[in-house]
């Protein structure tokens, strides 16, 4: 039973901790693969922003309006101009509209900010979109002055202007609008897990979309690339690999399982988390069914061996009682038989130990009946004695006695007798010991001249 009980313990503890361990490695398989598919989803989104201004770098009607504006003087060109862009950039996610000259600085604003493009972010991208001849756009980021929100600049030069173009149009986007809610949603029923994306800055990186601070609200965070623990700055330590999953504490101090799947197109990392407690309570109920279960099983177990115990030890009492009962009887009839033999008649368990001895044999052994119970035959005889007779009484049981003469020293002197041994067995033919006859054959005429003269001969050989 207590072998039982280890063995369904370990199983258990066992099936516990691999529940764990499962958990754990599908949700890093589950991690990896919502990381991809979100990192598609940021690139998708930056090449929808992109897609109009692919259409518009080439316009002619937008190179000629920028023309009559700037070199003929015609400010209704560039109001025209302007009106044009912001009714398109109202088909993407921009809030913001500005023309730009080949340096960043503001020709015209949608909404006049005085500031707007101080922004390094913004006259690093104009100034690539010149140099270039092509479109392209900024990474996503939080502008320098208060009120311009998280935001990704679209740099359209006009390249019908002239080489290098002789200006720019600037779409601002808002990721809030369709890229954020994106990020937040959940990817699969059950599964919780935090997708942010960050940015590199110099020697830190820092999130570019909202994620919870310890204090519960939208923050920006810095880490600092040489020291920190997260996934991000692992990565760029090169510790770890692009969609590793990575065992570690967060930002917030937080056990999680991370990963970094990089979005080159929109110069960003996506890091996606889910947390080890979400983990392991998503396994502790399974652990707890089994642990239940277990402990069912082995409650259930334990009866059902505690009943059968009890019914073996009921059949083996019965058994015993059936024995006992059978042995008394044998002995009371035995007891009856022998009371007036002139024979000594003994018997002796398995072990050794008498069990029966009538009047004649206490007579023999020079001992009380009642005494001789229990007695083993060192109890009885000398040493060499005891020795010979227990060998002889493992011969009876195994049925290859046979009779012997012996002399003993009784209380009526030195008596010649034939011992004769048998297997004793109960009323079903089972061995329950040995049974022996000693007949005191010394006045047997015919047996004394023949001990006589085996004396005589012994006495000559001697002389």
């Amino acid at each position: 039973m207590a072998a039982l009980l280890v063995v369904a313990a370990s199983v258990a503890g066992w099936s516990i901790q691999r529940e764990y361990s499962t958990q754990r490695d599908q949700a890093a398989q589950r991690l990896q693969a919502v990381s991809a598919f979100r990192a598609n989803q940021v690139e998708g989104w930056v090449d929808r922003q992109m897609a109009l201004a692919y259409f518009l770098d080439d316009s002619v009607l937008f190179a000629d309006l920028f023309r009559r504006w700037k070199d003929e003087g015609d400010s209704d060109a560039g109001d025209a101009l302007l009106t044009r862009v912001v009714e398109l950039r109202r088909s993407l996610d921009s809030f913001d509209t500005l023309i730009v000259d080949p340096q960043g600085r503001a020709l015209a604003e949608e909404r006049p900010s005085g500031g707007s493009t101080d922004d390094p972010e913004l006259r690093e991208t104009v100034l690539n979109a010149i140099r270039s001849g092509e479109s392209t756009h900024s990474p996503i980021y939080q502008g320098a002055r208060n009120g311009v929100p998280v935001h990704m600049d679209v740099v359209i030069p006009l390249l019908k202007t002239g080489t290098p173009a002789r200006g720019a149009i600037v779409l601002r986007i808002d990721p809030r609008r369709s890229l954020f809610p994106i990020l937040r949603g959940v990817p699969a029923p059950g599964f919780n897990t935090e997708s942010v994306l960050w940015r590199k800055t110099g020697d830190s990186v820092t999130n570019v979309s909202d994620t919870p601070d310890p204090g519960g609200g939208a923050g920006r965070i810095s880490q600092p690339i040489a020291d920190s623990t997260t996934a991000l700055p692992r990565l760029l330590r090169g510790e770890v690999k692009a969609g590793d999953s990575v065992r570690g504490v967060d930002y917030r101090g937080a056990a999680v399982i991370g990963t970094v799947a990089p979005a080159p197109r929109a110069g960003l990392y996506l890091v996606s988390q889910t947390s080890i407690e979400s983990i392991e309570r998503a396994a502790d109920s399974t652990a707890i069914w089994i642990a239940t279960a277990t402990a069912v099983l082995l409650g259930i177990v334990g009866v059902a061996s505690r009943w059968l115990m009890q019914r073996h030890a009921r059949a083996r009492e019965r058994r015993e009682h059936e024995a006992q009962r059978q042995r008394v009887e044998a002995l009371s009839l035995l007891q009856s038989i022998t009371s007036s033999s002139t024979d000594a008649i003994f018997a002796k368990d398995l072990d050794g130990r008498f069990i029966f001895c009538n009047g004649a044999a206490g007579v023999a052994l020079d001992i009380s009946p009642d005494d001789a119970i229990g007695c083993m035959n060192q109890d009885v005889f000398s040493t060499a004695t005891a020795a010979r007779r227990t060998a002889e009484d493992e011969r009876a049981m195994a049925g290859q006695a046979t009779p012997s003469f012996e002399r003993l020293q009784t209380p009526r002197g030195e008596r010649w007798v034939l011992t004769t041994k048998s297997p004793l067995r109960d009323l079903d033919g089972r061995l329950i010991g040995m049974l022996g006859v000693m007949r005191d054959v010394t006045e047997v005429p015919e047996i004394r001249r023949s001990l006589h003269g085996a004396e005589d001969a012994e006495h000559s050989g001697s002389a």
